[in-house]
């Protein structure tokens, strides 16, 4: 008889995190393994009951978590203390740290950093996608830790001839430096993802040099108002979200593409699914200095960032982007990422890691 297993995603269908588990729990595992798959509503609050009963009505011998929360804590939590279920806990964020960030009050940030820590200690096996993440828990004497990075599907995130589209958008006479993410405003720290590229660009105005910003969010009025302060409105395309599938498109219209990671706890657990896709597209990235781009980027793209705030970072980061300016060949060393993806991040390589662990539970 297979081993049933319940996977619970605290995310929608077409988030990261839900991409995540349709990308381990593939043909693979499905042909070895009885495997559900059920993701967190909107109403998260009204839902750990739902899913409590739905799991009883299973019956599965492992539930695993995708990525902490309040739905898969309480849910997690309930069938640890009155069940013999295996739990699995997925997870790429320290949450507690990442909610501080964001700037969220201390009770809050408390209670995060209790529930975290709690369900990580009743959780059978940590899956967490940072290198640095592990060695972090193995030195707060966490033993039961593996690594599985994010991971792509090399088969979709290619690179791909973009040149009819650039001539369609005016970029084909400019270099186009860009991000792609969510785009949540920090309250703590007062900026959002992407205001790298919005400094970069004011920075190098004058330059045949037009930047790029994919993706939706709170912070999004705030990068428009200060693109409008900058007066470089012609400068930068917001182009909003796109399906999975269609998303290497809009990559491969991206020269550099750039990868910011504070240089603090939050930042250096993380791999990040951007990172990954970027190199599956063969692109050139510059990214900061910290958790795995460290690992995986050549020293010429990555680039040093100081603490939680570094203010010198867009001058830094615009250094590099002039290099490349100054020698396009460089753009080609973008190609070297597509080997890595393939060999360390490609989702066939990480299922096998998964399997291992559905083998000694």
């Amino acid at each position: 008889m297979k081993k049933r297993i319940y996977v619970l995603v605290n995310g929608a269908y077409n988030s990261p995190t839900g991409r995540r588990a349709r990308g381990l729990f593939s043909k693979e595992l499905l042909d070895s393994y009885c495997v559900k798959i059920v993701y967190r509503e909107i109403k998260q609050f009204k839902t750990p009951i739902k899913f409590i009963f739905d799991i009883l009505d299973f019956k599965p011998q492992v539930l695993y978590l995708t990525k902490m929360g309040y739905t898969t804590g309480v849910t997690g939590l309930y069938f640890r203390l009155f069940s013999r279920v295996k739990i699995i806990l997925d997870t790429g964020d320290i949450v507690a740290e990442l909610i501080k960030s964001l700037g969220c009050n201390c009770v809050i940030v408390f209670l995060s950093a209790f529930f975290e820590r709690l369900i990580m200690k009743l959780s059978h096996i940590i899956v967490v996608r940072g290198t640095y993440y592990k060695k972090f828990l193995n030195a707060k004497k966490f033993t039961n830790v593996t690594l599985i990075q994010d991971g792509v599907d090399t088969k979709i995130m290619c690179p791909i001839n973009v040149e009819k589209m650039r001539k369609e958008l005016s970029l084909n006479k400019v270099l186009t430096v860009g991000i792609c993410g969510s785009l949540v405003l920090s309250k703590g720290l007062n900026i959002c993802y992407g205001w790298e590229i919005v400094e970069v660009i004011n920075i190098l105005k004058d330059k045949p040099i037009v930047g790029i910003i994919i993706g939706d969010g709170t912070g999004l009025p705030y990068l428009k108002r200060k693109v409008k302060e900058y007066g470089i409105e012609k400068k930068i395309l917001f182009l909003g979200t796109f399906k999975y599938e269609e998303l290497h498109k809009w990559l491969n219209l991206i020269d550099i593409c750039v990868s910011t990671q504070t240089n603090d706890i939050v930042g250096q657990v993380r791999t990040t699914a951007k990172l990954v896709d970027y190199l599956a597209c063969g692109r050139y990235i510059l990214a900061t200095d910290v958790g795995e781009a460290k690992l995986v980027l050549p020293q010429e793209m990555r680039v040093e960032y100081i603490g939680t705030e570094d203010k010198s970072y867009p001058e830094k980061l615009a250094k590099k982007v002039i290099k490349v300016l100054e020698n396009l060949i460089l753009l080609e060393k973008g190609k070297n990422g597509i080997k890595i993806a393939e060999q360390k991040f490609e989702y066939i390589i990480l299922r096998k890691k998964l399997l291992f662990l559905f083998e000694i539970l």
